[in-house]
């Protein structure tokens, strides 16, 4: 069986490690990205099965990566998980149809991995 995949995307390299760690401890197959550009590149590469998203980042920023998925329709259905300190963005993040789940920083790794389980179930898919 293969393992569900999760990409995550900050520009903090410690946050990355932190949430990649987690999650394979829990048994997802974690992909990294540390910019919006790299993270395209990654989904387009790897089509994973949902996406921990920072907002604030250089290059190419969340919302910009969150507006390429919602317009790309291969993306549609992968959920998005906004992991941001950026709290005056909270009420945009909440209102909106397309992120499946908002978690403030600071944060524990455990939210993170309760968060990708209870939206994504098992870490195991299901053979085809």
């Amino acid at each position: 069986m293969a393992r569900k995949k999760v990409l995550v995307v900050d520009d903090e390299p410690a946050i990355v490690k932190l949430v990649s760690v987690k999650l394979s401890k829990e048994g997802f197959d974690v992909i990294e990205a540390y910019d919006g550009e790299e993270a395209l590149r990654r989904i387009a590469d790897s089509k994973p099965d949902m996406i921990i998203l920072d907002i604030m980042m250089p290059k190419f920023n969340g919302w910009g990566v969150h507006k390429v998925l919602t317009e790309k329709s291969e993306y549609k259905n992968i959920p998005i998980v906004a992991l941001t300190a950026m709290c005056h963005y909270e009420k945009r993040i909440k209102g909106d149809p397309r992120i499946a789940a908002y978690i403030p920083k600071p944060f524990h790794p455990g939210e993170v991995a309760e968060v990708a389980k209870k939206i994504l179930g098992s870490p195991e898919l299901e053979e085809d």
